[in-house]
């Protein structure tokens, strides 16, 4: 092979090694097609992500709620007060601790309130429901949508709103779940309260 044909077939590969603006226009096009794509699923999975970490936040409030509720009324040995509208109960427990929940509905927040136990006094003591502090209340929880608290008799069925028939408590709660088709779960828990 000569030195002349040698520069040639150097020469031509040269000119081949370098892209053409056409090429360089559809490689961007080719990757801005994909980013954009790329770019869409990812905001969908951060969309669809955000919305069951909201459903599950809302959910979980409930639920500590409800577990909050069962725990502390176990121990509990009359029910002191109950609400008309089923919006607050006090139970007493077995080492005469007062214990107070209440639920107060707001247009900023709705929240579930738990009321320190702030009195103790002997089982069996009647107590003004005006006696509890209500500077000591610390909220539970919030995104509550609604609740209420429901009184049975022994039998578990009969519904009372006579503090000293009640051996059933029930709790009943919603949160708002926007992302589902209903927009609010509803749960409820029951407690025996251990009086006889």
């Amino acid at each position: 092979m000569n030195t002349k044909q040698r520069c040639t077939s150097r020469s031509a590969r040269a000119k081949r090694s370098g892209l053409t603006l056409l090429e360089l226009i559809i490689a961007s096009a080719m990757i801005a097609v994909v980013m954009t794509s790329v770019s869409l699923v990812l905001r969908t999975a951060r969309t669809s992500w955000e919305a069951s970490d909201g459903d599950y936040s809302a959910m979980h409030h409930a639920m500590t709620v409800a577990r909050h509720f069962v725990r502390q009324c176990r121990e509990g040995r009359m029910v002191h007060h109950i609400g008309s509208a089923g919006e607050s109960v006090t139970v007493q427990t077995s080492n005469g601790e007062i214990l107070r929940w209440e639920y107060e509905a707001s247009s900023s927040s709705v929240s579930l309130v738990y009321l320190q136990p702030t009195i103790t006094v002997p089982l069996g003591t009647t107590i003004p429901v005006s006696a509890m502090n209500v500077v000591d209340r610390v909220p539970l929880a919030y995104q509550i949508s609604d609740l209420s608290f429901v009184g049975y008799e022994a039998d578990g069925v009969t519904t009372t709103s006579t503090p000293e028939d009640m051996q059933l408590l029930e709790i009943r709660l919603s949160v708002p779940t926007p992302s589902k088709s209903d927009p609010t779960t509803a749960f409820s828990s029951q407690v025996w309260i251990r009086s006889w």
